[in-house]
């Protein structure tokens, strides 16, 4: 996912400041493992002085349908390509996938609301190669699936799209990610449970199309409507979480 390595790095230079902390970002939009494969000799051999390697990959090999068995052959190809050169590899657990992309969200991500092939089935089973069929030496990062879909939560609010979370999703990614490598256990507030009524008393929006997120300048306030914040926020509320509606509901 794009973006939560600056998330990273923040958290590891103000966990540790015996030496600086710099997370580099290899990512090319819409990559399957099978790309990455023939780009890690370069990924490598362009940081020769990094120590590790962090590995999430797999939401597009899901969306192309790619079977279990050539995902593990390209995702061990990495690791040990990685392991070879020195470095310390960790496989995060893939994202969930929240909708068809450029349609509405799923009301039920796991099982893509009946649609076949269903993608997430793709991505849980990734996870179980992750888990339990790569070989070598590696390490677990973080469960994404758990997180964003898992323990039934479904965090579809954090969700900037079907496939990528917004600008809150990415800064929790990166807090998942730095508990992975540091054992810490903070996470950036997020609302919990968040429901839709649109009247007193009404039936829960389904599936939930509002977002929750963080707010800078140039950002939209609302799900339907592209105005944007032009002025700094209030100092009280930097840190705090939007929860983006929508414009048309104003009278709701």
């Amino acid at each position: 996912s794009q973006g939560y390595n600056s998330n990273l790095t923040d958290s590891l230079n103000a966990g540790d400041s015996t030496r600086p902390h710099i997370v580099a970002d290899f990512a090319v939009p819409s990559d399957r493992s099978a790309n990455t494969v023939a780009r890690i000799p370069g990924i490598l051999e362009q940081s020769p002085d990094s120590n590790r390697l962090l590995l999430l990959i797999g939401t597009n090999d899901a969306r192309d349908n790619v079977g279990f068995a050539a995902y593990r052959t390209n995702v061990q190809a990495i690791v040990d390509d990685a392991t070879a050169a020195g470095k310390e590899v960790w496989v995060s657990r893939v994202l969930p996938i929240m909708g068809v992309p450029g349609g509405l969200p799923f009301v039920d991500p796991a099982s893509c609301d009946g649609n076949v092939p269903c993608q997430n089935a793709f991505v849980q089973g990734y996870n179980n190669v992750i888990e339990n069929q790569l070989t070598g030496t590696y390490f677990l990062g973080p469960d994404l699936w758990d997180y964003y879909l898992g323990a039934g939560e479904n965090r579809v609010t954090m969700y900037g799209d079907s496939l990528h979370p917004n600008s809150l999703g990415t800064a929790v990614l990166g807090a998942l990610w730095n508990n992975a490598l540091t054992g810490e256990t903070d996470l950036p507030y997020v609302l919990e449970g968040m429901e839709v009524r649109l009247s007193q008393g009404g039936t829960p929006e389904s599936p939930i199309l509002y977002k929750q997120n963080l707010l800078e300048i140039g950002d939209e306030f609302f799900i339907d409507d592209t105005a944007v914040l032009t002025t700094s926020i209030l100092a009280a509320l930097q840190d705090g979480v939007w929860i983006m509606t929508a414009d048309a509901d104003v009278n709701q």
